[in-house]
């Protein structure tokens, strides 16, 4: 190993000393370091340029602020009827209440207490509003106030839109144009131009109010009065009336089952409901009706006989029993604005399912009434149903 070594050394002093050797590599450590110098002087320069980009960037699109105080802290309105009891700011961009450009620079001009905090302090004269009235939500929607110096004069365009709401309820919107043309710094306008703004907005709402507050629901409890229909919702509809027996001849569809079947009977339970506003309440209307549509059930022609007609009158009967059900479960409800729709639906759905496992039962028990016992079983059963529903 040593030996092995010594000759190594030997062998790179003389290339060393090798004269050809010697030329060539300095040429190739002069050139390669030459294109490390370009590479280095280029970076250079390209760094630079991005410094004085950085600079000048900066210089050009940097934005102060500036603070807005809303004085004197109290509107110059004080309304009859109501209070804001919040302020909500719904603005995409909330840094600025308004922007003012000058020599390139712009400056930003917010509230120092913040948006929502100044507006409601304005509103309510910092807490001595009159909390008896009815409370509303002031929403601020929009405030685009722009301002730009040219010369010696200030070009301000300003659009403030507010509008105002009670609970989840949108009720109205207010909109504020104005342009100027100032020769003196325009924060002192643009902070007059808001307080006119928020208090011909406030002015215009409690007026509004005083005429419109019956239709505006305050209360979240919901009133659901429900009845059975007497009349049928289509042409082709017979509404369940037990004093009126369905007929072979108000089956008139076409025959569309299995050669087996001599008869159908399409029945169900419908709902509809209307809504509307009395004394600040949401009042919904129901009607349930159990129905017979006529140009779905068929009769075969050799079924048509009294058995068979009985048996189908039954499937109609246990239609009129779940709509009774429905009726009451819907009394007992209770219900509020954002759930009410919501909870009549699943009423509904679960009678309908209801209905059909029921007429699948008494299909399935009676063999589509060809068992005489047990048909006469589910007649019995079904007429003291009737009778307890109380309904017909």
């Amino acid at each position: 190993m040593c030996y092995w070594s010594i000759k190594l050394r030997i062998v790179v002093v003389k290339r060393w000393l090798n004269p050809v050797f010697c030329q060539k590599y300095v040429l190739c450590f002069i050139r390669r370091h030459y294109l490390y110098l370009l590479n280095f002087l280029f970076f250079m320069r390209f760094g630079f340029v991005f410094f004085l980009l950085l600079f000048w960037g900066g210089s050009l699109f940097s934005q102060s602020a500036k603070s807005l105080s809303l004085k004197p802290n109290r509107s110059k309105f004080i309304p009859r009827h109501t209070y804001v009891a919040e302020v909500v700011d719904e603005r995409s961009d909330t840094a600025y209440i308004a922007r003012l450009k000058k020599s390139g620079k712009i400056e930003g001009l917010k509230f120092n207490t913040g948006t929502t905090q100044a507006v409601l302090s304005y509103v309510n004269g910092n807490g001595k509003a009159n909390k008896e009235l009815q409370p509303v939500i002031l929403q601020i929607k929009q405030t685009e106030i722009d301002g730009k110096k040219s010369g010696s004069a200030w070009y301000v365009n300003s659009r403030i839109t507010i509008a105002f709401s009670v609970g989840k309820q949108h009720l109205v919107d207010y909109v504020a144009k104005g342009t100027a043309t100032l020769y003196e710094d325009p924060a002192a306008h643009i902070e007059d131009f808001i307080k006119q703004a928020i208090d011909a907005d406030l002015k215009a709402f409690d007026e509004w109010w005083a005429t419109n507050k019956g239709t505006v629901a305050t209360q979240e409890q919901v009133k659901v009065n429900v009845t059975l229909s007497p009349t049928p919702e289509q042409v082709n509809f017979i509404v369940y009336n037990p004093k009126q027996p369905l007929q072979i001849n108000d089956f008139t569809g076409p025959v569309t089952g299995a050669a087996q079947e001599m008869a159908a009977t399409m029945s169900g339970v419908s709902m509809r409901y209307s809504t509307l506003t009395q004394n600040s309440q949401i009042v919904v209307n129901v009607t349930i009706a159990a129905f017979f549509d006529k140009s779905k059930s068929w009769f075969r022609l050799e079924g048509k006989n009294a058995r068979i007609l009985a048996h189908e009158q039954l499937h109609f009967d246990i239609s009129a029993i779940k709509a009774c059900q429905l009726v009451e479960r819907i009394k007992q409800g209770k219900y509020k604005q954002d759930d009410f729709a919501t909870l009549l639906d699943q009423m509904h759905k679960a009678i309908a399912k209801e209905s059909e496992e029921e007429e699948i039962l008494y299909d399935t028990e009676t063999n589509h009434g060809i068992i005489r016992e047990k048909q006469e079983e589910w007649a019995n059963k079904v007429k003291q149903q009737l009778k307890n529903s109380g309904c017909f």
